[in-house]
């Protein structure tokens, strides 16, 4: 425990070389749940970054899941962003996606899962009305753990 303690606090001095930024996220979910199998999931963020040069954000993310089984979910869902960059250079960006999410510890306490997904980002220039386009694989492990149940499933 001493170990992990002073490997946590020895990490920021490790990072102490990158310049650090400021940022607020506001971030609503909103899910809803259908058929027993589905739940389309809205996120609504706005991000700002507080250091200069500012810059400023505003995304709705809807995400269409489904549960293949206990441990496996199928995911697709789209992202449709807007940046203030700088005052003269805003950016519009969409982005695709279709993914899986793999669940390692259903139904336990702490809900350990892996998602992996792959992107289609296509970005847009607002001022000079170009668009780019890049493909991306992306994963993240993810764990929850409720608050005030046993499990994450419980009512």
């Amino acid at each position: 425990m001493l170990l992990v303690f002073l490997c946590l606090i020895g990490i920021p001095r490790l990072a102490s070389a990158q310049s650090m930024n400021e940022q607020l996220w506001f971030e609503y979910m909103l899910n809803y749940p259908f058929a027993n199998s589905f739940n389309l999931e809205n996120a609504f963020t706005y991000s700002e970054l507080l250091n200069t040069p500012k810059w400023r954000a505003l995304d709705y993310s809807p995400t269409l899941e489904f549960s293949l089984t206990n441990n496996i979910d199928l995911m697709a869902g789209g992202t449709l962003s807007y940046t203030n960059q700088l005052e003269d250079y805003n950016t519009f960006e969409g982005r695709l996606m279709i993914g899986t999410r793999i669940h390692f510890t259903p139904n336990s306490r702490i809900l350990s899962r892996l998602q992996v997904r792959f992107e289609q980002r296509n970005f847009k220039n607002l001022d000079a009305n170009t668009w780019e386009t890049v493909y991306r694989p992306r994963a993240r492990a993810e764990f929850l753990i409720p608050i005030n149940r046993k499990t994450y499933f419980e009512d």
